[in-house]
């Protein structure tokens, strides 16, 4: 055996999973390590466990060593040849004993048959990255995927997009204070606070499944469903490096026929395409969902070509998701659909649910042409989170922290975009429903709704002399408020809704103005009554209602293409009266 590949026994991945042996005698199994290694590893994983436990637990151990009087003294004098000796020992002990452990890993490693042959599709894997047929050979593993190969970087498109030069550190600070003397007494201990809270616990607050804790608990189920996007929908999991350099973890499921131009791999799948799956979904999860155990399983049942990723810092994807790293991490996997998998954005939806809202209005906003936005189980705001959370006295840092380093302020992002959208909120959400579950009018999307509303169409807001009208608001809060289709409806009749004249309405409105874009200025010559029913059309248009709990699956029937408003001018005269969804014939 050569050095080489006794380096690489010694320390390299884990092995999981064999989706497929390399004869295919055997369809998938779990990879079965020899004595030799499933013993040094199991010490191992124990050791690490340790670590780790023993790095967040710094604080607890620390204090109570100190209560015990356990001191360290810095007096050089103190030191005895006696003491560096005992140190010594113990430190060469333990290294002896890390080296074994290694030593007889890899030895197990190199008297294994599966593992030499993972070792040699990895190696040859590494020398042609770009190759397809090559590539299939590593495909056939699930291990440790710090040592799986990139399959696209940022930089490896002609035209890379720019995100907006942002402001510098004193820039920002100088910008919330009056004077030089304000920002050096008050914004700079204010700003190294906020730095401490979001690098410590407030980023895993607002994403606690990048915790290890979380991921250890989840271990083993992110392991079999991922087997079973790979060995039950022919899924294909890629690593993609962002601009910041982190590494995303990414499972794609390609639903076009065989006989597609485009096909990213021909030897498998159906013969013939789905009836959606030239259109591709991009899921963005929730802040502790993982593309394995998340929202992937919804578009996938309703039969399009499907992208799950995991926010940085989640399972295999490294960094951390701050909002930068977040809008890095989508845009990376934005260039990888177009460029690599070849959909064009005209065939791409963003599908989010809960948090994972920001990173898809994010990217809709670098990449406007896209099908649309589907948003589940989303927030306006994630500031009105933080200050529940915490105690009222640290409103002040709280808003300041979240403002310069969390601001996931989804309604002010969704403003900007002008593309399809739809909603769907969750009527018995424990989550967003912030007083309560069963306080319906409490619900976070509530206010994303209003707003993204009277930013689309801003004159139906407003009274005969152009000044704010309170009278649709009423309505429209009404109407979210309402729990149930019936109370919809009651909503509805009482304001004498009728859906065909509203579609009537603006099919003239667009007919005239065939090239507009949001914000519309229908509305202008419409009475208040007629202003009321419109908002109300667009609101059952727009949104949908699932009586369920936050991370209920949303069922696949609800998955819809977003709404487009253009669409009504080709529309054949409706009959929906309050649509809760509308249906994917799957």
């Amino acid at each position: 055996m050569s050095i080489q590949r006794l380096y690489a026994c010694v320390f390299g991945p884990t092995i999981s999973r064999i989706h497929r042996s390399n004869d295919a005698s055997r369809r998938a199994y779990n990879y079965e390590p020899n004595g030799f290694e499933e013993k040094s590893q199991k010490v191992l994983n124990f050791l690490l466990t340790t670590k780790s436990l023993l790095y967040y637990t710094t604080p607890i151990w620390l204090i109570f060593l100190y209560r015990r009087g356990f001191t360290i003294n810095f007096n050089l004098s103190y030191c005895c040849l006696e003491t560096l000796s005992g140190y010594t020992k113990f430190g060469v002990c333990a290294s002896a004993f890390i080296v074994t452990l290694l030593l007889t890993r890899g030895y197990g490693r190199s008297t294994n048959s599966d593992y030499n042959e993972f070792l040699t599709a990895l190696a040859s894997t590494k020398k042609n990255a770009k190759n397809k047929d090559k590539k299939k050979e590593i495909l056939r593993y699930d291990f440790d995927f710090s040592h799986w190969p990139y399959d696209f970087r940022w930089d490896e498109v002609e035209t890379v997009k720019s995100w907006l030069k942002r402001q510098s550190l004193w820039q920002r600070m100088r910008s919330q204070h009056d004077n030089v003397v304000s920002t050096v007494l008050v914004g700079i201990p204010e700003e190294i606070i906020a730095y401490i809270i979001s690098h410590t616990f407030g980023v895993r607050l607002a994403y606690p499944g990048s915790t290890m804790l979380l991921q250890a608990a989840y271990g083993s189920a992110l392991q079999v469903n991922r087997a079973k996007l790979v060995e039950e929908n022919d899924g294909i999991r890629g690593k993609l490096l962002a601009r910041d350099g982190n590494s995303i973890d990414t499972m794609f499921v390609d639903r076009r026929g065989r006989n597609h131009e485009n096909r990213y791999d021909r030897d498998t799948g159906v013969e013939n395409p789905t009836q959606h799956g030239n259109t591709i979904v991009i899921c963005c999860e929730g802040n502790a969902g993982f593309y394995e155990v998340g929202c992937m399983c919804t578009p996938l049942q309703a039969g399009y070509s499907v992208i799950g990723w995991n926010h940085p810092g989640f399972a295999g994807s490294t960094g951390m998701p701050f909002p930068e790293a977040e809008e890095n991490a989508v845009d990376v996997v934005f260039q990888y659909v177009i460029h690599e998998l070849e959909f064009q954005p005209e065939n791409i939806i963003v599908f989010a649910w809960s948090i994972g809202g920001f990173s898809a209005i994010s990217a809709a906003l670098r990449y406007p042409n896209i099908k649309g936005l589907f948003l589940d189980a989303t927030f306006y705001d994630v500031l009105p989170f933080a200050k529940k959370m915490m105690p009222e006295l640290l409103e002040p840092i709280v808003t300041y922290t979240v403002r310069n380093y969390l601001n996931l302020n989804n309604s002010e992002c969704l403003q900007q975009y002008k593309g399809p959208v739809s909603i769907v909120r969750r009527t018995q959400d424990e989550v967003m429903n912030l007083d309560g579950q069963h306080n319906f009018r409490s619900n976070l999307g509530n206010m994303l709704i209003e707003e993204m509303l009277k930013s689309r169409f801003p004159k139906l807001f407003v009274d005969e002399l152009g000044g704010k009208s309170d009278e649709q608001t009423r309505a429209l809060w009404s109407w979210l408020s309402a729990v149930d289709s019936f109370n919809r409806d009651e909503v509805l009749n009482g304001w004498s809704y009728n859906a065909k004249q509203c579609e009537q309405l603006i099919r003239s409105h667009l007919t005239l103005n065939p090239s507009c874009e949001y914000p519309l200025n229908i509305g202008e010559d419409l009475t208040s009554v007629q202003k009321t029913q419109l908002v109300l059309y667009l609101v059952t248009k727009i949104t949908r209602n699932l009586p369920s709990s936050h991370c209920t699956p949303l069922p696949h029937s609800y998955f819809c293409q977003p709404w487009n408003i253009h669409s009504v001018i080709n529309q054949s005269e409706s009959d929906s009266g309050d649509s809760d969804f509308e249906l994917i014939n799957s």
